[in-house]
């Protein structure tokens, strides 16, 4: 298969043409499309966020901007149960990189001005084997309606067309979305390094679960400790119950949990 080439674009549109279905994006040279079978050629995951919209019908701006440590670049965030399942993903050594509002699925069918006829998944990942992962998010506190469960099924039928999966995540919990919001303000480069020089000990140091305020002060001075052994739980190197409210005294181990 072709490397993927990257579109300097905002958006991208899936829009079903009788029984096929193309893709296509805009960038500053204008609009593009592709037929969807040949879409995995395009890097959507390197997308930038949307200024002002995209190609869709329901043009708008992202909630709010997300840099993302899988890729080192900001990803569109459209809600905060998405923003949610962006921490998730981010923290997901499955995921290579990822992209936000990066797709939209459009049936040409479809009244323009009627619901559910183009549907904007949460994003496009870029799964470490190459392979494509478009992922819908759905509030976990509230049902789902017709239209939303109708778009949900245009981005399905787009994603396999184009040889990529495609998912429904429900946004997280309180107390699991707030640990993750406190551990993502760790996930920058700036800790990443010490936490690397510290990994070999820290594993050892949590062998046996104990608390990350105890363990962070077997490695050293708490206050240079403690931000590494938080990056070590991002990255996934020391596992705690993260359903669990996060707390300096919270066990932790290096070993993953059955």
């Amino acid at each position: 298969m072709p490397p993927p080439t990257s579109p300097s674009t905002t958006v991208a549109t899936v829009a079903a043409c009788g029984d096929s279905l193309v893709v296509l994006w805009h960038d500053d040279a204008g609009a593009h499309e592709i037929p969807a079978r040949d879409a995995a050629r395009v890097a959507f995951e390197r997308e930038r966020p949307p200024r002002g919209g995209g190609v869709g019908l329901r043009r708008r701006r992202p909630a709010a901007l997300y840099w993302a440590a899988s890729g080192a670049r900001l990803v569109a965030i459209g809600s905060s149960a998405a923003q949610s399942v962006a921490w998730e993903l981010d923290r997901d050594p499955a995921i290579a990189c990822f992209s936000g509002a990066a797709l939209t699925v459009r049936t040409a069918q479809d009244d323009p001005a009627g619901a559910g006829g183009e549907h904007t998944p949460a994003f496009f990942c870029r799964l470490a084997d190459d392979t494509g992962l478009v992922v819908d998010v759905a509030d976990a506190a509230s049902p789902l309606p017709d239209r939303i469960r109708a778009g949900f099924r245009l981005s399905a039928a787009a994603a396999e067309e184009a040889g990529w999966r495609h998912e429904v995540r429900a946004g997280l919990l309180q107390v699991r979305a707030a640990n993750l919001k406190w551990l993502a303000g760790y996930r920058h480069p700036r800790y990443a390094e010490r936490a690397r020089t510290l990994r070999p000990q820290a594993r050892a140091v949590f062998t046996q679960a104990r608390a990350l305020l105890d363990g962070a002060a077997m490695l050293g001075p708490v206050m240079v400790t403690l931000p590494s052994v938080y990056h070590l739980l991002w990255n996934g190197t020391l596992h705690t119950d993260l359903d669990a409210v996060l707390t300096p005294h919270s066990l932790a181990s290096a070993r993953r949990p059955r």
